[in-house]
């Protein structure tokens, strides 16, 4: 059901400047910082 939702509309153009690319710079250094903090290593 929720396999097709939009979670954000913003997009990476290239631009270090503009809002999107900003946006998913900071959403993916949020995500990796979860990440490093709650994931394990498989045995």
């Amino acid at each position: 059901m929720g396999k097709d939702s939009v979670l954000f509309q913003h997009i990476d153009d290239g631009d270090p400047d503009s809002t999107g690319s900003q946006f998913v710079a900071q959403t993916r250094a949020w995500f990796d910082s979860i990440w490093d903090t709650i994931a394990t290593p498989s045995p």
